[in-house]
């Protein structure tokens, strides 16, 4: 139907270091993606439709795009790391 499921990024990084990952960064990419992908969709879709929301979200900050990194310890598996 068109929208993933959102969750905070905080959930992921909580996530990320529970399994034992270390050197969590995050980065919002929003700036560099909601401006462009409403332009895009201002193509096909008028002002006041839904599809439009997005970047109206993102200003309001409901929503972001982001970037996230983690190392994974030396010898630390993901799979020893969340038993």
């Amino acid at each position: 139907n068109g929208l993933d499921i959102a969750r905070p990024v905080k959930a992921l990084t909580n996530a990320l270091a529970a399994a034992g990952f270390t050197g969590i960064h995050v980065e919002s990419l929003g700036p560099h993606v909601w401006p462009g992908w409403d332009l895009w969709l201002s193509r096909q879709w008028p002002p006041g439709t839904w599809p439009r929301n997005f970047l109206h979200a993102y200003e309001q900050k409901i929503l972001d795009y982001y970037l996230v990194t983690a190392e994974q310890p030396i010898g630390n598996s993901v799979r020893n790391a969340t038993r």
